[in-house]
Formats: structure tokens, sequence, C-alpha cells
């Protein structure tokens, strides 16, 4: 295989093998503070990397993801310096396709935080609720309602009264 990497000062890099719809995709972003964060897809064999470097080359952290058939992410492990395991992290995914629930557990497997998202009745984000591990509630957002033209809000055309 040959890559060819592209480095930009002021936007992302990136670079693609070709091959169809399970083309191995690289990118590469240099960050604020120097640091350099490189993505991974590779569709084919249903796994993603995130791997981020400081300014000075050494190692931050890792991110593995796994990937369904139809390349959503289903899991994925944040791995700090020396690949150890920080946490994991679990996704599901509604119906429609979009995503319900994150889940975040230690190295054993045990539920950290859950944020289980909301969708309105035309499938836009309408919010999310996080909770910890117990599952107490802890917070929740909620989207505001998009705005109505102003013709549907009972406004009326402004007269001129100098004519």
């Amino acid at each position: 295989m040959l890559y060819v990497l592209a480095f930009l000062a002021t936007s992302p890099a990136s670079a693609q093998q070709s091959g169809g719809n399970d083309a191995l995709r690289v990118t590469v972003s240099q960050n604020n503070d120097g640091s350099t964060t490189t993505y991974e897809m590779d569709p084919a064999n249903r796994k993603a990397t995130a791997t981020t470097v400081s300014a000075a080359g050494k190692p931050v952290s890792k991110t593995r993801y796994v990937l369904d058939d139809v390349g959503r992410f289903t899991s994925g492990e944040v791995l700090g310096p020396g690949d150890k395991l920080q946490f994991k992290t679990r996704y599901k995914y509604d119906a429609s396709g979009r995503l319900w629930e994150e889940t975040r557990l230690t190295s054993d497997d045990v539920v950290t935080m859950k944020l289980v998202y909301a969708y309105d009745e035309k499938g836009r984000p309408a919010g999310y609720a996080v909770y910890d591990g117990s599952g107490k509630l802890l917070g929740q957002t909620r989207a505001a309602a998009p705005s109505a033209p102003a013709a549907s809000q009972g406004a009326k055309p402004r007269r001129n009264p100098g004519r």
C-alpha cells in the first residue's frame, strides 16, 4: 500500500487509499497545542483509530473503535501513554440509525456514565440526558424549538402612515 500525506499548516491534511467504498481513509489534524491527531478509517475491517502525539512526538492517546456493517461506531477503547486502557465506550442506535445511547465503562466494564440522546418527531436532535454509573440523572438538555417564520407567528405587515 502506498500512502501520501500532505501536511498543511492551517487546515487538516488528508490522504486516501483508493479502492471503492471500503477504502482506507487517513486524515491528519494539527491541534492548537501543537499536537497532531491521525484518524484512520478502515471500513473493510470494521475498525477506526484516532492517535494523538505531542508536539515533541510523544504518544498522548489512542482511541480504537469497532464499526458495524454500515460504518457506525459500536465500541471504543481510549488508551493513554503506553497503550494503558483509560476507559471504554459502547454505542447503541435507534431503529432509524441515529445514535441513541453512549455508555462509558471502566476497564473492568463498570458503567461510569451514560448519555441518552433524544430526537424530535422530524428526527432532529432534541437534547440528551446524562446519567451516572448507578443510573441517577445528573442533567439534561433540550434543544430550543425551531422558530417559525414571522408571518406564521401572527405578525402583520407594517403600514407606512406617511402615504
